[in-house]
């Protein structure tokens, strides 16, 4: 695995952490708008709505993870001086998992909020 093909994989999953980050952003504009009523909605369809869009991002997280995982995992399996590579691959995999439980939380604390 060379350089170029490892940074294809990292650079494909950092777009699609920061369309995840975006979403998220999105779902909690739009939530905090619908709150301080600048938008006259029902709350509970407005949460339901962030909660979805909050949803829709973890799924494109764990999608990103997965394909680098396995993108990546079946490089390094080949490769002799992998060692680098195993720790930014565990980096990544941190981060993104950290990512994954931020946006689970704040979907719970969303539905709390409309119970």
């Amino acid at each position: 695995m060379d350089i170029s093909t490892t940074t294809v994989h990292e650079n494909l999953l950092m777009v699609e952490l920061s369309s995840s980050i975006l979403l998220m952003t999105s779902s909690l504009f739009f939530f905090h708008m619908t709150k301080v009523k600048s938008l006259e909605i029902n709350p509970i369809a407005s949460s339901l709505f962030s909660v979805f869009l909050i949803l829709l991002a973890i799924l494109i997280v764990v999608n990103s993870l997965l394909n680098y995982h396995y993108k990546i995992s079946k490089n390094i399996n080949q490769e002799e001086q992998s060692m680098i590579n195993r720790q930014f691959f565990s980096i990544y995999l941190s981060i993104g998992i950290i990512f994954i439980c931020i946006q689970f939380c704040i979907a719970c604390s969303i539905i709390i909020g409309i119970l």
